[in-house]
């Protein structure tokens, strides 16, 4: 394959992986609504769920999982990140028993959701520097950062129809699919260079961590992102429930206006070569 044809081959699968994410990421926004009173589980429960088990295991995985990704190479790591996500849903499918026994065991789906993707743009960040030229790196990561967008926009009219007609754990079960699709093609398809790594120590790994924390514009940035997270995580897990109790949309009309600020995300994502 050619060096001009390499990278877009690249991206494209890093694009699916990345909708694939958020694809899984948002299945539960849906799920929810007839997961919660069947299981017994309010929206507060819901709340704790996503708060501290997907949230907090994504956020404390971050790191750790940027020093697997440098030693076991992007393209095991990702796959590895991809193959949580369908576990996750599928293992969310399962889930029965009592009110204690079923929060129990979505919050360990949740944090095992929450920590395979944490692995996820850390890898992608490492495969975009292996194969992408650096003149193109600013349109990769739009590329794919506009990917997520549309995942969590597809996200919502596909699982609607789903879950009204066969049921929220059918919402799990599609999105394991899903995982296992993206699993396959990533297996098959992954740059071979996606899999070589610098051998450092572990030690040189968790200083050269600290070091970045003396970057100011390293400590803006993720200043940035905390503030961004703690609004578009409100659309991502809790847009739907706000069409549903405070504008009474129904569940097949929510799952079309939920995407509405994805979609919009995608747009503007695009725009970033242009304004950097």
């Amino acid at each position: 394959m050619t060096a001009e044809r390499t990278p877009w081959l690249v991206i494209t699968l890093l694009c699916l992986v990345s909708f694939v994410a958020y694809l899984v990421r948002t299945d539960v926004t849906i799920a929810q609504e007839s997961m919660a009173p069947a299981l017994g589980l309010t929206m507060r429960d819901m709340g704790v769920l996503s708060a501290w088990g997907f949230q907090l295991a994504y956020a404390l995985g971050q790191v750790p999982a940027g020093v697997l990704v440098d030693r076991f190479g992007g393209r095991v790591m990702l796959l590895v990140a991809i193959g949580g996500w369908a576990v996750a849903s599928l293992a969310s499918a399962a889930v029965s028993g009592t009110v204690t026994i079923a929060f129990t065991a979505l919050l360990g789906t949740r944090v095992l959701l929450g920590l395979s993707q944490a692995i996820t743009f850390p890898a992608i960040a490492l495969v975009v520097a292996q194969e992408v030229p650096a003149a193109r790196r600013v349109s990769a990561s739009a590329f794919y950062f506009a990917a997520s967008s549309l995942g969590s926009a597809v996200a919502p009219p596909l699982f609607a129809p789903v879950m009204v007609r066969y049921g929220w754990r059918a919402v799990f079960a599609v999105s394991a699919f899903i995982g296992v699709g993206a699993a396959l093609v990533w297996l098959l398809r992954a740059p071979r260079r996606a899999a070589e790594t610098t051998r450092v120590t572990l030690g040189a790994r968790w200083r050269a961590i600290v070091a970045l924390f003396a970057i100011p514009a390293l400590r803006w940035l993720s200043w940035s992102y905390l503030l961004h997270s703690a609004v578009y995580f409100v659309f991502v897990f809790w847009f739907v429930r706000y069409l549903i109790d405070a504008r009474g949309f129904g569940m097949l009309a929510t799952g079309l206006w939920a995407s509405v600020p994805h979609l919009m995300a995608m747009v503007s994502i695009r725009l970033r070569p242009v304004m950097t």
